[in-house]
């Protein structure tokens, strides 16, 4: 009679099988790693985004119609313009979306969405923490199982 238990099968399992599942699924890891890493980096730039776009209508609020400003167009060059009306704004929300919004209204609307990216940015920092650690307790296992394979003259792997 055989016992179904993963410790028991996974003692069954010869070491070099075990060491390339485990470096299979340390690959699989490490590529979620990666993909989570580039994830987070597009959520620091649109928090960056935000709070900039945030500090800028502030800023704006405080002008009168008539000002004169720089208004920049891309990252290269600036254009001289005019505050037409400095408590109004056109908000894109989405999906080729854009509503008009006086300026505390645009600016509660970028703290919700400062807000919700934040909480995604703090979940996928606990899970990119958590995909570090299970990397790590891997890496240890595998090593280990490369010990006992030497150590016991199975041959090598890699």
């Amino acid at each position: 009679m055989r016992l179904s238990n993963n410790s028991q099968k996974r003692d069954e399992i010869n070491p070099q099988e075990l060491y390339l599942r485990i470096s299979v699924a340390l690959s699989q890891l490490q590529e979620q790693r990666d993909a989570l890493q580039e994830q987070l980096e597009l959520i620091y730039n649109n928090i960056e985004t935000y709070e900039i776009t945030k500090k800028t209508i502030e800023n704006i609020k405080e002008l009168k119609e008539g000002d004169e400003i720089l208004l920049p167009l891309g990252n290269i060059a600036l254009i001289k313009a005019k505050i037409v009306n400095p408590e109004e704004f056109i908000v894109n929300i989405g999906a080729d979306i854009a509503l008009v919004k006086n300026a505390d209204d645009t600016i509660k609307y970028i703290e919700k969405n400062l807000e919700l990216l934040n909480n995604t940015r703090e979940k996928s920092e606990q899970d990119f923490r958590n995909i570090l650690q299970e990397i790590q307790s891997l890496e240890e296992q595998r090593l280990e199982i490369m010990r006992q394979i030497q150590s016991s003259g199975q041959g090598t792997v890699g």
